[in-house]
């Protein structure tokens, strides 16, 4: 039985068996037995696919799966206080519920869709020396509107990054104006993590001042994600520099694989809990004596979800395609559409009695008030799809382009879970990207010639044979 089938199996049973063991208890109870079990079941089936080769966990479909997770159960393996007085039973059963049905339509769409590795050949070669004036293209544009705003002064930059959220003079207003057009491209430092990956894993290939200047940016745009309070950014910056570098790396073991993920797993705990203290008052007002850190808390998500199912769609109404047509047309400045929608007819917050606040419900509460369960189960099954499409751009390693195309993504696929109403803007650093291998690596293979072309793919078909080598990784296939 091939290893995707068998870690889709134990995924199913694993919700399977939270849904029919969903105790008739106090919420607490209900959403930490349903993590025990769901998180048992995506260790195992991860368990499952590493075994088989290492490479097979560092997929998208994987991703989305975690985070998920994380964002909705992870922080009831923890003590949490009661929340008998905000939900009752009966909606945290049924929201418990509507989450099972978002993790099976994410573990089922992953097969809806074939690998075609024919799609790897049409995509040009990227020579190792381009990684670096990319890297500066993405950090140029992507820090030019933090840099207009403080007369390209770098100390009032850091010490604005460290203020309060939304203070910094770049931020965005309600309803945007002419600036945000320049400010969209503030997107495209979600690139720099994965390409500062790839120069690492092959440091030996650049001088000494490009490395420093790599490590520079690198710090400041972990800084930026860490100082700006938002986890979700900081956590996939940290995740996709550290994926990158294990993609790259040419020697990369299992073990030394393991032992990076589990550094990164304490670091990334350790740092969502402080950002979680600080991100009202600024990492600069900051004081660690004057919290009190007693337990792990995400975003109480399931909690939001609960208690939105006892509101659709009686007393209000399920949305329906207000929120795919919210999704992809959120990219789209203000000054371009003047009447452009300001938001939902009824938001989360609004729904939620909390206008002035931002709540998140993760996809599966977008989902449910946009057509209830079954809107939970369509949009997980196109999630997982996309998801499973995403990775046929890293069917191998042969090619450096193609995979750091596909780690530009995962930004998009990480914030899906928590907000689909956020992936579409999410996705334009990965079709800038596209752009540039078409316009310019394309026209440079032309330049050269098929003789230089030739050479670039000699290189990457040395690459794929020394990555090959590694302990346990090689193509990844579902």
């Amino acid at each position: 039985m091939p290893t995707s089938v068998m870690s889709t199996l134990v995924l199913l049973v694993s919700y399977l068996t939270a849904y029919v063991l969903l105790p008739a208890a106090d919420p607490n109870t209900i959403f930490s037995t349903t993590a025990y079990i769901v998180g048992v079941g995506i260790l195992i089936a991860v368990a499952i696919e590493a075994l088989d080769r290492a490479g097979n966990v560092v997929r998208v479909d994987f991703l989305m799966l975690i985070a998920l997770y994380l964002l909705t159960l992870l922080e009831f393996l923890f003590p949490q206080p009661s929340f008998e007085l905000v939900i009752s039973s009966r909606a945290a059963a049924t929201g418990t519920e509507a989450v099972l049905v978002g993790f099976a339509g994410l573990t089922l769409g992953r097969h809806f869709y074939r690998p075609t590795p024919d799609l790897m050949r049409t995509l040009p070669v990227m020579p190792t020396r381009a990684a670096f004036a990319l890297y500066l293209l993405c950090a140029i544009f992507g820090y030019l509107n933090m840099l207009i705003a403080v007369d390209f002064n770098p100390i009032t930059l850091i010490e604005q990054i460290a203020g309060p959220r939304f203070s910094q003079p770049w931020s965005r207003g309600r309803l945007g104006d002419w600036t945000v057009l320049l400010g969209e491209f503030a997107l495209l430092i979600a690139l720099l993590p994965p390409i500062a990956g790839m120069i690492f894993a092959r440091w030996r290939d650049y001088s000494a001042l490009q490395l420093i200047v790599v490590v520079a940016i690198l710090l400041l745009t972990l800084f930026r994600a860490f100082a700006g309070g938002t986890r979700s950014s900081f956590l996939t910056t940290a995740l996709t520099f550290a994926v990158g570098y294990f993609l790259f790396h040419r020697t990369m073991t299992l073990s030394r694989a393991l032992l990076s993920a589990g550094v990164l797993g304490v670091v990334s705990v350790a740092a969502t809990i402080l950002m979680l203290e600080f991100r009202n008052v600024g990492l600069s007002n900051f004081s660690i004596e004057d919290n009190q850190f007693e337990t792990l808390f995400i975003d109480n998500n399931i909690i939001n979800i609960s208690r939105l199912v006892e509101l659709f769609p009686d007393p209000i109404s399920f949305l329906g395609l207000e929120i795919p047509y919210h999704a992809l047309t959120k990219p789209i400045p203000r000054t371009l559409w003047p009447g452009k929608p300001e938001g939902l007819s009824t938001g989360i917050e609004e729904a939620l009695g909390a206008e002035g606040l931002t709540l998140s419900a993760t996809f599966v509460g977008e989902a449910f008030i946009g057509g209830g369960l079954f809107g939970v189960l369509i949009c997980g099954l196109f999630l997982g799809f996309l998801g499973r499409w995403w990775d046929t751009f890293r069917v191998d390693l042969r090619n450096d382009f193609a995979v750091l195309l596909y780690l530009s993504g995962f930004v998009a696929f990480a914030l899906a879970m928590r907000s689909v109403l956020q992936v579409v803007p999410a996705t334009l650093p990965a079709i800038a990207l596209w752009f540039y291998g078409r316009l310019f690596l394309e026209s440079r293979q032309q330049q050269y010639g098929a003789q230089s072309a030739g050479a670039d793919r000699e290189d990457a078909n040395a690459m794929q044979r020394s990555a090959e080598t590694r302990q346990g990784l090689g193509p990844v296939g579902l």
